[in-house]
């Protein structure tokens, strides 16, 4: 099973207490991760780490999670979950529509978050697999 040990995780969050409890549960699970309390500083961590996965809240002071999702699309292809209390169904169409690869809701469980991104992970280390055994044409 692909595992999130080794991994580098950007957490983009306003919430310490948030930010304090993702760190653990990554860094625990064998993470290595860089934890962001704005938009400005979390892009700059992008830029800075290159990290295997993204894991951003929507509602943060000046640019919001929205945008953030789609500067790092422009730049990355790397995977993005996005955090948030927003749970209606438009706000996570809008999510999927900006580039997020999966959309999980405050609160939610530690467990349930792994689990989410271990199988993001799965699934982006399987199309690159399969990018790497594809013939050219």
């Amino acid at each position: 099973m692909d595992d999130i040990r080794g991994k580098s995780v950007l957490v983009i969050d306003d919430d310490p207490n948030l930010l304090k409890l993702v760190a653990r549960v990554f860094t625990q699970a064998g993470a290595q991760v860089h934890a962001a309390p704005n938009a400005q500083e979390g892009l700059h961590l992008f830029s800075a780490h290159q990290p295997d996965l993204v894991l951003l809240d929507v509602m943060l002071p000046e640019i919001d999670g929205w945008e953030v999702c789609r500067q790092i699309r422009q730049r990355s292809k790397v995977p993005i979950i996005m955090l948030t209390v927003l749970d209606q169904d438009e706000h996570v169409a809008h999510g999927v529509e900006c580039g997020a690869d999966e959309y999980v809701t405050k609160p939610f469980s530690a467990d349930v978050l792994l689990a989410r991104v271990r199988a993001v992970l799965r699934r982006t280390n399987f199309l690159t697999r399969l990018k790497r055994t594809a013939p050219d044409t």
